[in-house]
């Protein structure tokens, strides 16, 4: 006897962090080659 296939149920998204100061993720030299490259072209 064959299980039927049962995708996993998966919570809906309930929140996202955004982080633009760098507090919780230091990006600052990610943001300043960014950057510099852009203006440098």
């Amino acid at each position: 006897m064959a299980i039927p296939y049962s995708a996993p149920m998966h919570s809906p998204i309930r929140a996202v962090i955004f982080d633009f100061d760098g507090l919780v993720v230091d990006t600052e030299s990610v943001g300043y080659f960014t950057w510099k490259k852009i203006f440098d072209d």
